[in-house]
């Protein structure tokens, strides 16, 4: 009985560390064979402790992830674990949405400075060698598209005299090869991307990445010599037309720009005369604000009837799960997941910096309030730190769109059917109103005016509290200590008798 009970420890120890060899470092299918002979031989030998262990494990997983993110100064990714976060998440890609650097910074709330080539270049390469992200970028493919700040200057366009140097910048931050069609032809960073259910082997169910460029051609359509507003310019809109129209076995498509496709979160001050609150609505930029080119983006996506498209973006410094009906702009759902600030968010870029301790007491969930919009109006907006992924379940034909917080925790979150994916037949559907559609746009001038005093009110309250604060100390310490004291009045007409 002792030898049958030595000899059945030993088995089982060898067949536990002969798993973890296999399962540790020997993953590729050459070698599911053997490991699953090490199982079977151990199972044989300890049939009296027999354990399940399943060789399904050494297969190719039945899942991707697609990890995303925007808004990222190099000084401060050493004060968050979202980097750290990010990385033990283990996404098979990686995907800027713009901002991966700010070479530029403000001076005033007009006037902004760049800070030059070198600077630009040096905070790329401090990117590529912060170690979180230095290990991420060995374990998964690093993909991207720029926004504004790391273009050069912010809400820059077509006529950015540093455009071609920062293009250089940018690909070399990608490692993107010397004498690709990106680099050496393209009027932008815009590129395609396929990423298959096994990428080593590049075989199995795919999801694709299109990456647009709103940077490169960009016109608002206010200087004279421009006829209209475009975002993406000619070029980019006819390679966007062919890359859809082109046969994909690709599952899913996923659209990333920079700017926001669905939400207008600038609406609030449109109706409002306010020369700040104009300004401040300039600069918050998406497609929504040039209507001819979302309606021209919408067309070419609809025409490409085969494919799943959800849209991913950033900028705007909240993380966010925007969800349209059927029929509003595409003919399923329309979703657009925006994960913005990776190293830091919109209550932190207040001045003076002393008011960013109210606004996160006066947000400890750090969800925007509720009050802020009407009803309806804007789902739920996450004002922490974020970053967001696409996880596909090829099994269950599904996918999760998830924002998750600097921890790494899931905070705003979406289940997505591929068949939610898909164009109803005709005459299925009704129409949703334009209100539905466009919640932002159709709120009335006076709800548009109460959203802004709302937010208004949210900004200035610390200064509120810091004035009755500081009156009611110099109350108590002024006039009642020092003036409507008698016995200190007293002494000083004794001393004067």
């Amino acid at each position: 009985m002792f030898v049958t009970v030595i000899l059945d420890g030993i088995f089982s120890f060898a067949k536990r560390a002969c798993v973890r060899v296999f399962t540790r470092f020997f993953l590729s299918l050459r070698f599911k064979f053997i490991a699953c002979v090490c199982i079977a031989v151990g199972r044989k030998k300890n049939a009296r402790h027999r354990h399940f262990f399943c060789c399904g494990c050494l297969a190719k997983k039945s899942t991707t992830k697609i990890a995303f993110g925007s808004c990222n100064k190099h000084q401060k990714m050493n004060q968050t674990e979202i980097w750290t976060s990010i990385e033990r998440s283990e996404p098979d890609a990686f995907v800027w949405l713009g901002d991966a650097v700010y070479a530029d910074t403000r001076i005033t709330f007009e006037r902004r400075h760049y800070f030059g080539h070198s600077f630009h270049r040096a905070a790329y390469d401090a990117v590529k060698r912060f170690p979180a992200y230095e290990r991420l970028a060995k374990k998964a493919r690093i993909l991207g598209t720029w926004d504004d700040h790391d273009y050069g200057m912010n809400n820059a366009g077509k006529y950015w005299m540093h455009k071609k140097e920062a293009k250089e910048m940018f690909l070399d931050f990608l490692d993107e090869g010397a004498e690709t069609e990106r680099r050496l032809e393209r009027d932008g960073v815009y590129e395609s991307y396929t990423v298959y259910e096994d990428d080593e082997a590049k075989r199995g169910r795919s999801v694709q990445i299109i990456l647009l460029d709103t940077r490169w051609n960009f016109v608002d359509g206010s200087s004279p010599e421009d006829e209209e507003a475009d975002i993406l310019g000619p070029k980019q809109w006819e390679w966007l037309e062919k890359e859809l129209m082109k046969p994909s076995s690709a599952e899913v498509t996923l659209i990333g720009s920079s700017i926001q496709v669905f939400a207008e979160l600038n609406q609030m001050y449109k109706a409002v005369n306010y020369k700040i609150a104009r300004e401040f609505g300039k600069s918050i930029e998406n497609w929504g604000s040039f209507p001819s080119n979302q309606k021209r983006l919408m067309r070419l996506v609809s025409k490409a009837k085969e494919r799943r498209v959800i849209f991913l973006s950033g900028d705007v410094h909240v993380g966010m799960i925007d969800v349209r009906a059927p029929g509003c702009h595409l003919p399923y759902e329309s979703i657009d997941a925006t994960s913005s600030g990776i190293t830091h968010v919109a209550v932190e870029e207040v001045r003076p910096k002393w008011m960013t301790y109210f606004y996160k007491k006066m947000t400890p969930s750090k969800f925007m309030p509720r009050w802020w919009y009407p009803k309806n109006i804007v789902p739920d907006i996450y004002m922490g730190l974020n970053f967001g992924e696409v996880l596909i379940h090829w099994d269950k034909n599904s996918l999760d769109v998830n924002i998750l917080n600097e921890s790494g925790n899931v905070v705003i979150s979406k289940e997505v059917s591929f068949s939610s994916l898909e164009a109803p037949k005709v005459g299925t559907r009704k129409q949703p109103s334009y209100e539905t559609c466009f919640r932002e746009r159709s709120m009335s001038d006076f709800q548009k005016q109460m959203t802004f005093h709302k937010a208004a009110f949210f900004i200035v309250f610390p200064w509120w509290v810091v004035f009755v604060v500081g009156f009611y100390a110099w109350y108590k310490l002024v006039v009642k200590t020092i003036c409507c004291n008698p016995s200190i009045g007293r002494k000083r007409r004794t001393k004067a008798d």
